[in-house]
């Protein structure tokens, strides 16, 4: 057995360390399993992997080099996107004051083009305009010259307080909320007015904020909207409150099949009771909670917590046939991000993506099932298009191991192991051909990756190379647009890799307001 320790990104700040908000400390006793696969259940989309970029400055071979290291292909971008007129550069305040603009289409144009990824860019809902609607698309196409994969109405309809009014005339006392009737031929009317001025538009009708949005919401969405909007979306954020004194254990808890998995299956059920055309259902933002100062959970988001609950989650949607999975956030200022954008310091959760699910293929999901008297264990299996196969492991107790028995998963032949958990932090271990355990422990809060043939190429070991973000065509969702007969819908018309020369200091990028909700 060879044991290969991965090394972190070089750009990516110090390597992911164990948290000591993690239950590491508590006696372990452990209990027994058998490892059953089901049959084919799904084939991904390829923007599964997608994650909320905020900022100005994208146009960095820093940011760049580290969404590299990650799964993640779908970017939505935009933090203010309801206060943003994009055409006039303005992101106005509660008083109806021009500020610095939120965003930069440019830089992201340039960014994205980098990666080559897909795109999520949002018109501004707030304002109930569609004439700013329509030109906040005019100007992102035809003047910046780039074309999102999909374009998004608003953020979080529930929260608005501003609502038909025009950005000038904001103040901090309004209290304009729109109810589920008037939001519904609302994204009539801006989805008209954007597909006025691209036919091929692909619309995501909805950001909503709560996990199991208003389903009068959907409903009418559904029932005034359905030619117009191809996928609404949801944000689930499972363990947002915690109690006076919270524990890891009662953080995990929050996340079970009873919330983020559980609101995707009533949420497709209520949109498909309303219009009958099974639309896709996406999680367009998600994680364990705010994080932010002052919130009772925030060690436990910014720790290692999140990475069980996370990858638990994956393993959860990815069987579910979820369409797109969407972490927030990646690159900023907040406990809640991925990457502190000052500092270039990465948390746990970063890791979980760059150095496991980094390397799950995607291909075909199949049904993993644990047999195990211990419950909190979560599995997937996925295939890619050659001879190899990836099996995501979760155990989301804090005080209990699981041994797995494999019943020959490996097969005899090579394979990899990739962990992470509280206690050690992420290794992989490289197997030669033969020498494949026929068990697996599963430590508490631990998360493990098993790899098998073809799958194994590029794991540290293997004497393979591994492309940093390896990608099959895209296009199975929101169909018959999936190209619209224009630029690859991955980059938009974008430039090539950044050169080395270009990397700016990661200061300087202007993160987003404090969310309020």
């Amino acid at each position: 057995m060879v044991t290969v320790a991965l090394l972190p990104n070089p750009g990516a700040g110090a390597p992911a360390t164990p948290s000591a908000t993690a239950s590491s400390s508590a006696p372990v006793s452990t209990l027994s399993g058998t490892l059953q696969i089901g049959p084919l259940v799904a084939h991904p989309y390829d923007g599964f992997w997608s994650v909320v970029l905020t900022g100005t400055r994208l146009a960095n071979s820093t940011l760049a080099a580290e969404l590299n290291q990650t799964p993640f292909v779908l970017l939505r971008y935009g933090g203010e996107i309801d206060a943003t007129n994009a055409s006039n550069g303005c992101t106005y305040s509660d008083s109806g004051v021009c500020g610095r603009e939120d965003v930069n289409y440019t830089e992201f144009k340039i960014l994205c083009g980098w990666i080559h990824c897909l795109s999520v860019l949002g018109v501004p809902g707030e304002p109930d305009n569609p004439g700013l609607a329509a030109d906040t698309v005019r100007y992102v196409e035809q003047t910046v010259g780039y074309t999102p994969t999909f374009w998004s109405i608003g953020n979080e309809p529930e929260s608005w307080t501003h609502w038909g009014i025009p950005f000038t005339s904001w103040r901090p006392t309004d209290h304009s909320t729109p109810d589920a009737a008037e939001y519904g031929l609302e994204v009539e009317r801006l989805s008209k007015a954007m597909l006025s001025v691209d036919p091929h538009a692909r619309i995501i009708g909805d950001q909503d904020a709560q996990e199991a949005p208003t389903l009068g919401f959907l409903k009418d969405i559904a029932l005034d909207a359905n030619d117009e909007v191809g996928a609404v979306a949801f944000h689930s954020y499972p363990g947002r409150y915690g109690s006076a004194h919270p524990t890891v254990a009662q953080f995990l808890s929050k996340f079970n099949v009873t919330r983020t998995n559980y609101y995707l299956s009533i949420d497709r059920a209520a949109y498909d009771l309303a219009c009958t055309c099974a639309k896709p259902v996406m999680v367009g933002e998600f994680s364990g909670g705010f994080g932010q100062t002052g919130d009772r959970l925030a060690p436990f988001v910014s720790g290692y917590p999140e990475v069980p609950m996370t990858a638990a989650v994956a393993a959860q949607l990815l069987t579910a046939n979820a369409s797109v999975f969407t972490y927030f956030a990646f690159w900023g200022g907040q406990p809640y991000d991925l990457v502190d954008q000052y500092t270039g310091a990465t948390d746990p959760t970063y890791a979980l993506y760059a150095r496991i699910l980094h390397y799950l293929p995607m291909g075909g999901t199949h049904v993993a099932t644990v047999v195990t008297s211990l419950p909190g264990v979560y599995a997937v299996q996925e295939n890619d298009n050659a001879s190899g196969a990836g099996l995501l492991l979760v155990n989301t107790n804090t005080t209990t191991a699981l041994n797995l028995s494999l019943s020959g998963w490996f097969g005899g032949g090579a394979g990899a192991v990739l962990s992470d958990s509280p206690v050690r932090g992420v290794h992989s271990h490289y197997f030669v051909s033969g020498t494949a355990p026929a068990t697996i422990r599963l430590p508490p809060e631990g998360v493990k990756l098993l790899l098998r043939g073809a799958a194994t190429d590029g794991v540290p070991g293997s004497g393979t190379s591994h492309s940093p973000r390896s990608v099959r065509p895209g296009g199975s969702i929101l169909e018959p647009n999936s190209t619209n007969g224009r630029e690859s819908p991955r980059d938009g018309g974008a430039g090539a890799a950044p050169p080395t020369t270009l990397a700016a200091p990661a200061l300087g990028l202007r993160p987003s307001r404090p969310r309020v909700r």
